[in-house]
């Protein structure tokens, strides 16, 4: 029986994704800008009003990286995080609409790609940040033989629909399932390879915890081991909305070439260092409502316990000593 309820919710659920989201394309994938952040502001509101448990954890989010910030101004960055998201919906939603147009406010004018050779392979470290579908869809027009990594959705209808988008300028899509050999492939062919390193990934499942925002965080490292494997570059860097609405690439210099990293976790560590460095500069474009410190580190201290947000759990998994030794240093100095 509850087999059957669930199969039964799941149609339910498909019929209703199925009829709102081309009314959703249609009606908002027209918008004009002025009309996409009166929106995104009415939106926000609603948010903040309705989703008092999301809201909260970008409040808890926001100490942990900003704690020389007193609540009222966490609060006001919170606030200006909530319109950027939901602007950021706003432009996923046109981006299905009118693939070919969005690439209208976006430039990629950065000396650091420009130093590449285009038709070589590199990784492009992404964290969530600004607008990371921009980057995806303005690579290839740029001429660099782009591909990302992408989850699916349960729903055919609207993967398909999100694919054929992402898709319309060039961007190869890889399916997450499975997409380690894929990527090495594509990697191996001259693309540039996107990845997210700021994702949350477990011990368990080929994750490593690394140190972000001052705290240990369980993180991916693939993009390390692939780029020491085929010693290709790593860029890090965002597509980050300036005050004119336009997008702008920014790019964070790792401090040493792929080929003098001594080892797979050292180059993980620098990326998620170089992504910080980026966030700090737009604290307001990044994906705050992210649960990104759920797991605490079965030895971790009392010091280190008490830097995480209200909604992470203790897990048996241990951190590095070494790492946890930096951290609790860190906060010694800080008092």
């Amino acid at each position: 029986m509850p087999s059957m309820l669930k199969q039964f919710r799941r149609r339910i659920t498909d019929a209703i994704t199925n009829a709102l989201t081309p009314l959703a394309v249609k009606c908002l994938g027209g918008c004009s800008d002025k009309c996409a952040n009166k929106l995104a502001n009415a939106t926000a509101c609603l948010f903040k009003t309705f989703r008092t448990e999301a809201y909260k954890t970008i409040l808890a989010n926001l100490e942990v990286a900003f704690r020389d910030l007193d609540d009222k101004q966490r609060k006001e960055l919170a606030d200006r995080n909530l319109r950027h998201t939901a602007r950021l919906a706003i432009e996923c939603i046109k981006l299905l609409k009118h693939p070919e147009q969005f690439l209208e406010n976006a430039s990629l004018d950065s000396e650091k790609l420009k130093a590449l050779d285009q038709n070589k392979a590199f990784i492009f470290a992404l964290p969530h940040l600004g607008n990371w579908e921009v980057f995806g869809q303005a690579a290839p027009k740029a001429g660099i033989k782009s591909a990302a990594i992408a989850g699916t959705f349960r729903n055919q209808k609207l993967n398909q629909l999100i694919e054929n988008a992402r898709s319309a300028n060039g961007l190869y899509i890889i399916p997450k399932e499975g997409a380690a050999r894929k990527v090495l492939s594509a990697l191996r062919n001259g693309y540039a390879v996107g990845f997210l390193p700021d994702q949350n990934l477990s011990p368990a499942d080929s994750g490593a915890f690394l140190e972000f925002f001052g705290l240990p965080a369980p993180s991916s490292i693939l993009h390390a081991v692939l780029a020491r494997r085929l010693d290709i570059p790593v860029i890090v860097g965002a597509t980050v909305r300036d005050k004119d609405g336009k997008f702008l690439l920014e790019v964070e210099t790792l401090p040493k070439e792929t080929k003098d990293y001594g080892s797979d976790h050292e180059l993980a560590q620098d990326v998620l260092k170089a992504s910080e460095k980026l966030i700090r500069k737009y604290p307001e474009q990044y994906l705050w409502n992210y649960k990104r410190w759920r797991r605490i580190p079965e030895n971790a201290s009392d010091a280190i316990r008490q830097r995480f947000p209200y909604y992470a759990e203790n897990k048996k998994q241990s951190c590095p000593q070494d790492l946890l030794d930096k951290i609790e240093n860190q906060i010694k100095q800080e008092k």
